[in-house]
Parts: C-alpha cells; structure tokens; sequence
C-alpha cells in the first residue's frame, strides 16, 4: 500500500478516464446533494474500488453500498479506516471493481435509452 494520496480538487472531465486508470481506489466523501452519484458510476464503470458517503444518490449507485464501501457522511476517521482497510485488502478491493462494473452498467446510455424507450411505449399505449 503507498503512502500517498493525491487530492487534486476540480479537473476537467476528459482528464478522468486517466487519472481513474491510475488509481488504486477513489473517494467520494460529499456531504449531500448528490442526486445520482455519476462520478461514483464513472470511477467503478473503470474498475476502480469506491469508498463515499453513504448518502442517497450513492445508495442507489453502488446498490447499497454492495458495489462500493459506503462511510457515514462526514465522519472522516471513517473514511481514513475505510481508505486504510481497503488499501490493505486486494481481495476486497478486486470484489468492489467487478462489483462496481455491474453496477455501472446499469447507466450505460444504451440500457437507459431502452428503459425510457419501455416507459414511453407504455404510455403511449395507455
């Protein structure tokens, strides 16, 4: 397990599929507001093992928490002990990304497309 964690606040999007293809996990800590949790479905849709706040958007996107590790929000020991556990843990770390890439693709534009295609089907039909 490295030393060092690099905390790079805001990057342009087309920077993260590299930096994602280069990390050992990622960490999404957010207090709230997070409807869906996209960099959650972006990061494990690249096989990177998740750790984030165990609030609703992030619920749904990691199938309560079985396709990432889910902390309370705002407890940073958690978060550090999740982290730390994790890192030490390949095993966990290679269940988390298979996990997180059948989570992932859930979102994948085509499956939406098809369910929205379902929805409106449906109601045309009603």
């Amino acid at each position: 397990m490295s030393e060092r964690a690099d905390f790079l606040g805001p990057v342009e999007h087309a920077r993260l599929p590299q930096l994602l293809a280069t990390s050992s996990c990622a960490a999404f800590p957010a207090l709230a507001g997070e409807a869906l949790g996209l960099v959650l479905i972006e990061a494990m849709a690249a096989g990177v093992p998740v750790v984030a706040s165990d609030i609703p958007g992030y619920r749904v996107a990691s199938r309560d928490g079985r396709a990432a590790k889910l902390v309370p929000p705002g407890d940073a020991e958690r978060l550090a002990d999740a982290l730390t556990h994790l890192l030490a843990d390949e095993s966990r770390c290679a269940e988390l990304s298979a996990h997180g890439r059948g989570a992932a693709r859930r979102f994948h534009i085509r499956h939406v497309a098809r369910q929205y295609l379902t929805l409106y089907q449906r109601l045309v039909q009603d």
